[in-house]
């Protein structure tokens, strides 16, 4: 696992601040998956997702969209979206997204052989808050808000 982590709760900055600044010290209890006015830059989730990839490579990466993912894996529920970043036989960065108005749990079973992670020992935990997610025999499973994604690192313990 990377010793890169995001402290959800230094990244934002109060919205009662009249003209907030990147300077200021960041406070309170910033979701990194929701944009809020008033935050500052290095708040923002596009920032954050820049720094996901340096940390894990990510140039060094194929890139699957999500109407190519069938040959990788199957997506339950088939409202389910998912695109990745691979390094094959290293890591991937999994976008899960929920395309509905209903919360969902997502279960993605992971073809561990042809991505080429077949025979490690694998961790799922999301890229922003570090939360761990179920990973069981090439199996993932989350929950998903309603229209909103997730971002899943699949790494090596």
């Amino acid at each position: 696992m990377s010793s890169f982590h995001i402290n959800p709760g230094a990244w934002w900055v109060n919205p009662e601040d009249k003209n907030p600044s990147p300077y200021y010290r960041m406070r309170g209890s910033y979701n990194p998956y929701f944009a809020r006015s008033n935050t500052g830059w290095v708040a923002a989730p596009m920032a954050l997702y820049w720094m996901i990839q340096d940390d894990m490579n990510l140039r060094e990466a194929e890139f699957i969209p999500f109407w190519r993912v069938g040959e990788w894996m199957t997506l339950e529920p088939k409202s389910a979206r998912c695109s990745f970043h691979l390094r094959k036989g290293h890591s991937a960065l999994l976008i899960v997204a929920n395309t509905t108005g209903q919360p969902a749990e997502a279960t993605i079973k992971l073809d561990l052989e042809k991505m080429g992670l077949s025979g490690l020992k694998l961790v799922a935990y999301d890229a922003l808050t570090d939360d761990p997610y179920e990973l069981e025999g090439g199996t993932l499973k989350l929950k998903v808000p309603k229209t909103i994604y997730r971002l899943v690192r699949l790494e090596p313990k």
